[in-house]
């Protein structure tokens, strides 16, 4: 299946009708931060957000937008959180449709509270959104049902609610007036959704022009971060290495993503992007510098003690590792407490509290030579700040390296 088109859809309008607007989309859940990054590796055509989650976790990110639309991307929002995305972003090429859009873009309406629902575990929301309130209200005052006055102190009231609370149209001093709109409800957000998914399934799609974003502390972190995180959930329409690393269990999800990175770091010493196996190749023309294989295998059993690779992988990244640390440290002068503070952390999560201990598993180890020894401390050091502690002073600009030859091997592997 060709991945064209996603739509990022909750609450505001049901799955089943969204469907029927834009059969040859492809529906995700609301969108969140970091969504627009891992959707790049589907290499997309078109987004499009309805909803999207603000309080339980970071919202969309305006940068990505930018990020998708610098990569000729077309994106479109409406009705709910893609209304504000749309109307704070449109000045940067990403698109809106609808009342709610026009109505933020022409700043008659500002809060964010306007459009919020709570996104339940079903997908529903017993809230009522203050738009969808506001444009029945409208309709009542056209039709003369009640007075300006009366309909702006019952919205005034209902404003003054928590959005959580904003559950029906039980407002005791405006009991007629809640009544009429209970009965005459306009689902304003529903209503614009149906027609961005109607329009846009019968609108060709023309790549924008955007300048690359601005390569900020945060943008380079959640880049680093998001190039190579799983999916939330199984769509059925994700590539089956896709579907495959989502359904893994913690480990290995941690292991995949932590290749992806270091996949990433090792880019950066390139010029341009370039494909695992020339990474690789890269790596293996390093690996009898300074850091030697066996000392990142070493580091690859503290890290995923649990996890069991096959042969060829398991020497893929040793090689991988060794090659990243011996160019950071040819780079980079660590100072003595960091090495320290690092090789504490180790000691900790290993329970290696005494002497004796340390020293018995640095001889389990074969690092009895303090020489070795101090270049496993490098190793384990840079891995640290590269990947653990997402250091921006050490990452630059992402690279689209991904991982998905590797998902494939641990896919052949388990079948």
């Amino acid at each position: 299946m060709s991945i064209e088109t996603i739509v990022y859809l909750g609450p505001s309008l049901p799955l089943a009708n969204a469907k029927a607007c834009y059969p040859n989309a492809c529906f995700h859940g609301p969108a969140r931060c970091g969504d627009f990054i891992k959707a790049m590796r589907l290499k997309p055509k078109r987004l499009v957000i309805i909803d999207g989650y603000f309080e339980q976790t970071a919202a969309i990110w305006h940068k990505e937008i930018l990020y998708a639309l610098s990569h000729g991307v077309e994106v479109w929002g409406a009705s709910s959180m893609g209304a504000l995305r749309a109307a704070e972003c449109h000045t940067f090429g990403m698109q809106g449709m609808g009342l709610i859009f026009e109505r933020f873009r022409d700043g008659v309406w500002q809060d964010d509270d306007e459009v919020a629902l709570v996104h339940t575990a079903d997908g529903a929301s017993r809230i009522t959104p203050m738009v969808n309130l506001r444009m029945t209200i409208e309709h009542g005052l056209e039709q003369a049902v009640f007075s300006a006055q009366a309909a702006a102190d019952y919205l005034s009231a209902v404003k003054a609610l928590p959005y959580y609370n904003r559950t029906g149209f039980e407002i005791s001093n405006h009991a007629h007036i809640a009544a009429w709109c209970k009965a005459h409800y306009v689902d304003q957000k529903a209503e614009d959704a149906t027609t961005l998914l109607k329009t846009l399934a019968d609108t060709p799609i023309q790549a924008p022009t955007c300048s690359h974003p601005y390569n900020t502390v945060f943008y380079r972190k959640i880049t680093f971060h998001m190039l190579h995180a799983p999916f939330d959930q199984t769509y059925q329409w994700l590539p089956d290495y896709e579907a495959y690393f989502t359904e893994l269990d913690a480990t290995r999800q941690h292991f995949v993503h932590f290749l992806g990175q270091c996949l990433q770091l090792a880019a950066q010493n390139h010029e341009h992007s370039m494909s695992m196996p020339a990474l690789l190749e890269w790596a293996q023309t390093l690996t009898d510098k300074k850091f030697e294989s066996e000392l990142a295998g070493v580091y690859l059993d503290i890290r995923f003690s649990s996890l069991v690779l096959q042969e060829k992988m398991y020497q893929e990244m040793c090689a991988l590792i060794s090659a990243i640390a011996s160019v950071f440290m040819q780079d980079n002068d660590i100072h003595h407490d960091i090495r320290q503070q690092v090789l504490n952390e180790m000691r900790l999560e290993h329970e290696l509290y005494s002497i004796e201990e340390m020293q018995d598993w640095q001889m389990a180890n074969h690092m009895t030579d303090p020489h070795v020894f101090d270049r496993f401390v490098s190793l384990l050091t840079i891995m640290n700040m590269l990947i653990d502690k997402a250091n921006v002073d050490y990452i630059g600009d992402h690279h689209t390296v991904y991982m998905q030859d590797w998902v494939k091997e641990i896919m052949l592997a388990d079948h």
